[in-house]
């Protein structure tokens, strides 16, 4: 603070020596010039910091799309591949049965569009599959073959039988998957391609090397999964073609920055897929087309930066994590991020994103120009507009200045004509009047001031004449006057400086050998409002101590404000001497006693050392209960008497002056429901010689109740006999609420961890497992006291350690709070028993202290899995048994509105399937006019009431514009645990026959009548 006000004064001397014009001038100036430049600086630096921010953020998210939709591209074939080979191992797919296999395949193709071809092959040299064309160029040639009109992701139908061994044959089929005309034939043997050797040498389902496909020269890759009987005998390999073409088609659609580009290369340095859609393959003059390295690109960006990785990294196996780079091309610096991308059948690919600096620096740097342009601008604009303002003000000031002094010297003619309406105008027009009336001011100033003077004189002597030391003290505390016995007591001959916070200090003022606290001098509590009288003051001067009484009284002005306080204080030496005199006296009084009693004298002695040392001790523990809400109390079972200390009083909201607290009266301060349990508490310890404790409640006066903590013990005499307790009391009322809080939320939380049948799995950052839930026990099999502390890799498949491991790396790196598990593939735990499961999950983040905590609410999903799996075979039950009746079947998922219509239903109605969308509005707008209310009706009622049954005949439309005879059946199969509707499925039968049968019959019956009659 000293030096803030040092340095103001220095810099207002400086100023005042410089015209008011300069001072004017010079700052502003110096103002915009400095605003003007840092100003500029910070945006420039603001805005490269920005830039690389922003291209590292949009990398990240470039990346994670393209992960997510490679994940998107290869999770058909693979799905579809193990789909395959477990209907095989559970007997519901025969590999020698081609026509089962034709059904199986054909069925999966369209029902998946994301498929490209499915095959399956064995070791005879034998294949079968479908697939669909994936390129104008095969497009091209298959109508020139067939002279038909095909388009891209029409179907094909191909099939190499022993009997014609090397020869695949390739047909158009119809509606339903039949072959129809054969397009060409294609020699090759299966059993030399790479898929089917990556599929025989591997014993689990995998992914081929990329390859160059043979009848169309592109690049390919190919889920597969061998084929084994009972014995582990090799059968043959199920297959799933995926072209990468659609990878470059995603990247050079990716619409992220102006020039940025995307390519995916192997481990090797091949490149799999490119945003520049350049030709991923080296076609040499003679033999066969070969992979295109990065390094080897015609793109100067993608062949640059990939150098400089492998200048960087060794190779590109050396990459393992995520890195963010900043390279250069083409003479520009480049943002580089290159992600891992892996899946769990063997994929191991690089992600790279490169966006030039450029993209984002031009329009930064367009602004910056524009800035500094304006700035110039506004710089000159100001300082123009400053000096000539400057002159406008100072003009008129400076002839103010001139009067100023004139008047100063007593001129009191010298007035100022300034005509302006401003303020300057208003200036010179009250400085004329102030002229005027300073002059009649200090005429009237002499005549009070010479009355003054002489009452001022009468006080001193008024003052100066009283035997005591009187002071007076402004508002602030700041002595004022002395009177000469005052001046006389301290042995000063003036009034030192001294402010509120050192009075005492200033002017040695002292109790029990100690600076008197401020806060409790009598002058500062009179200028609180008090009347103050007290006689504890030592004055320490030139070695002596004079003890002093003082008085001191508040003085108010009209409105009741205190304007300044009266102090007298006086010497009490003498009297102090009277009664050290007297205690003396008293002394040799006990001395002569002790004489003639010795034993009572010697017991005297000891209780007055023990009541003086208590009562020293006594002020200390007042003090400290005080601040710390701790009381005492002691009770003599002789005289049945309490004792209470003084913030016991006021514990209880009593004044500690009162009339002291009868046992039985304490006694009912105490909460009814507490009450009997204390006594017993107390009675029982006390009788055994033990000290005891207990947490009660009490009633104050005033009715509220508040939490104490008492601690007790019982003291006996020689013979062994109770004579008294005594103990302390101490107020933990806000402990008491906070603690009732705290076991609410942790009660709550607590009930929350207990009755979830789902894991929730805290870890710390090291990855230690920190909360463990009985629901985390149940699907894992550890208890708590067994896995807390140890690392979350237990609850892990070997092969996911380290993917989680990396997945929780990048999540703590994220700006996001919380994110699924499992979104890309799925997820496994591993049980006590080692045992595997699949699962899902959620994860969030906390940080608390600067220590990230992960937590996982993970579920059990195998009943799920296994759950989805009998209702796949169940549904292929059902739709075999379905086929055979003839009968068509539905699939009504009640929460989304989506319905799945088997084939025979849709035939019944005359439809393709993709002239009809899978939903409930469709059926809906079918239904006859005349039928459609009570067949709603009906349908509610079962919604709402499973019991009532869905079962009625009514009319739809079919294609042809014809109303067809529908019988229906249906049945809600799943509830949620409310009971309301989830899922419901049902079986439709065409009896339109019946109807028109029954129609005749009732027309036959109603001429027989006829005739009867």
């Amino acid at each position: 603070m000293i030096s803030i006000q040092t340095f103001k004064r220095s810099v207002g001397r400086v100023a005042g020596k410089f015209p008011l014009r300069t001072v004017l001038i010079v700052p502003f100036v110096v103002q915009i010039v400095g605003t003007v430049g840092v100003v500029g600086y910070l945006s420039y630096k603001s805005g490269q910091n920005a830039v690389e921010d922003l291209a590292h953020r949009l990398m990240a998210q470039v990346g994670e799309r393209v992960s997510d939709r490679i994940t998107t591209y290869l999770q058909a074939p693979q799905t579809a591949v193990a789909a395959n080979d477990l209907a095989v191992k559970q007997g519901l797919l025969d590999i020698n049965n081609f026509e089962q296999l034709q059904q199986q395949l054909w069925q999966q193709l369209t029902l998946n569009p994301l498929l490209e071809a499915l095959y399956f092959a064995n070791e005879p040299g034998e294949e079968i599959g479908y697939g669909h064309f994936q390129s104008e160029e095969i497009v091209k040639q298959v109508e020139k073959l067939t002279g038909e009109d095909v388009s891209i992701s029409t179907p094909y139908f191909n099939i190499l039988r022993s009997t014609d061994p090397g020869k695949r044959k390739y047909y158009l089929v119809d509606s339903k998957g039949n072959p129809r005309k054969l397009i060409y034939t294609f020699p090759i043997d299966n059993r030399t391609t790479t898929w089917y050797r990556t599929a025989k040498a591997s014993k689990q389902q995998t992914w081929s090397p990329i390859s160059v496909y043979k009848v169309v020269p592109s690049l390919g890759i190919f889920a597969v999964t061998p084929i084994y009987d009972e014995a582990e005998k090799w059968q043959g390999v199920f297959a799933s073609s995926f072209t990468l073409s659609g990878i470059s088609t995603f990247l050079d659609q990716l619409d992220f920055s102006p020039s940025g580009q995307v390519f995916i290369i192997e481990h090797s340095g091949n490149l799999v897929a490119t945003s520049t859609q350049e030709t991923l393959l080296v076609k040499p003059t003679k033999g066969e087309a070969t992979q295109l390295l990065a390094v080897n690109s015609k793109d100067t960006r993608t062949r640059d930066i990939a150098r400089q990785l492998i200048n960087k990294f060794g190779n590109f196996h050396t990459v393992q994590t995520t890195q963010q780079l900043s390279l250069m091309s083409n003479h520009e610096r480049q943002f580089v991020r290159v992600t891992p991308y892996r899946d769990n059948y063997g994929l191991d690919w690089l992600v790279v994103v490169v966006v030039p600096e450029s993209d984002f620096t031009e329009q930064i740097h367009a602004n910056t120009r524009l800035t500094f342009i304006l700035c110039i601008g506004a710089l000159g604009g100001s300082i123009t507009v400053g000096i000539l303002t400057a002159r406008w003000i100072t003009k008129p000031i400076l002839r103010l200045n001139t009067a100023a002094k004139d008047i100063a010297k007593a001129d009191w003619d010298k007035l100022v004509e300034i005509n302006r309406a401003d303020e300057v105008g208003e200036l010179a027009n009250s400085f004329n009047q102030m002229a005027v009336q300073l002059q009649q001011s200090f005429i009237e100033l002499q005549s009070l001031n010479h009355r003054l003077a002489e009452r001022e004189s009468q006080l001193r002597q008024f003052l100066d004449a009283i035997p005591v030391g009187v002071s007076i003290h402004e508002s602030t505390g700041k002595v004022v006057y002395f009177n000469q016995v005052a001046l006389g007591l301290f042995g000063i001959e003036s009034i030192p400086e001294a402010v509120t916070e050192n009075l005492a200090e200033v002017y040695q003022i002292y109790r029990q050998n100690q600076l008197y606290p401020t806060e409790e001098l009598p002058v500062i509590r009179a200028l609180r409002g008090e009347a103050v009288f007290i006689d504890d003051l030592e004055l320490h001067r030139d070695g002596l101590i004079i003890p002093l009484e003082s008085r001191s009284t508040p003085i108010f002005d009209d409105q009741g404000n205190i304007i300044y306080c009266i102090n007298t204080f006086a010497d009490i030496t003498q009297r102090k001497q009277t009664e050290q005199v007297l205690a003396n006296y008293n002394h040799t009084l006990k001395i002569q006693v002790a004489e003639r009693t010795a034993e009572l004298n010697h017991a005297n002695e000891l209780l007055n050392l023990e009541i003086a040392e208590r009562k020293h001790a006594e002020a200390k523990v007042l003090e400290a209960q005080k601040l710390a809400h701790l009381g005492n109390w002691e009770y003599d079972i002789g005289t049945k008497t309490t004792t209470w200390s003084e913030e016991l009083y006021r514990i209880h909201g009593f004044e500690p002056n009162q009339k002291p607290i009868q046992p039985d009266e304490s006694i009912q301060y105490i909460h009814p429901e507490d009450r009997e349990y204390y006594l017993k508490l107390v009675h029982d310890k006390a009788s055994t010689g033990q000290p005891f404790e207990s947490d009660l409640r009490i009633i104050r006066n005033d009715g509220s109740i508040r939490y104490i903590e008492t601690r007790g013990e019982p003291v006996f005499d020689e013979k062994g006999q109770l004579v008294r307790l005594f103990g302390t009391v101490l107020d933990i009322t806000e402990r008491k609420l906070t603690e009732q809080a705290l076991q609410v939320s942790q009660a709550r939380f607590a009930g929350i961890l207990e009755i979830a049948n789902d894991a929730i799995i805290s870890i710390d950052s090291k990855q230690r497992i920190t909360l463990f839930n009985q629901g985390a026990e149940k699907i894992f099999g550890y208890t708590a006291n067994e896995i807390l502390g140890q690392p979350i890799d237990l609850l892990l498949p070997t092969c996911m350690r380290e993917i989680h491991r990396q997945h929780i790396t990048n999540f703590a790196e994220s700006v996001g709070k919380a994110r699924s598990m499992g979104t890309r593939s799925e997820i496994f735990g591993r049980r006590k028993d080692g045992t595997e499961f699949p699962a899902e999950a959620s994860i969030s983040k906390l940080e608390i202290h600067g220590e990230k905590i992960f937590t996982a609410i993970l579920r059990d999903i195998s009943s799920r899995k296994r759950a989805e799996e009998e209702l796949r075979l169940n549904k292929e039950q059902l739709q075999l048994a379905l086929d055979g009746s003839g009968d068509g079947f539905w699939d009504w998922n009640i929460v989304t509105g989506e319905v799945y219509f088997s084939p025979r239903y849709l035939e019944m109605l005359g439809y393709d399937f993709d002239e009809f969308p899978q939903e409930f509005s469709t059926w809906e707008r079918l239904i006859h006019p005349d039928d459609k209310p009570w067949v709603i009706d009906n349908l509610n009622a079962h919604l709402n009431d499973s019991s009532i049954p869905y079962k009625f005949d009514y009319r739809m439309l079919t294609k042809s514009g014809k109303y067809t005879w529908i019988s229906n059946y249906g049945k809600v199969v799943t509830r949620d645990p409310k009971g309301n509707p989830l899922r419901m499925t049902g079986t439709h039968r065409d009896v339109s026959d019946r109807k028109r049968a029954e129609e005749a019959l009732q027309q036959s019956q109603a001429r027989l009548e006829k005739i009867m009659n």
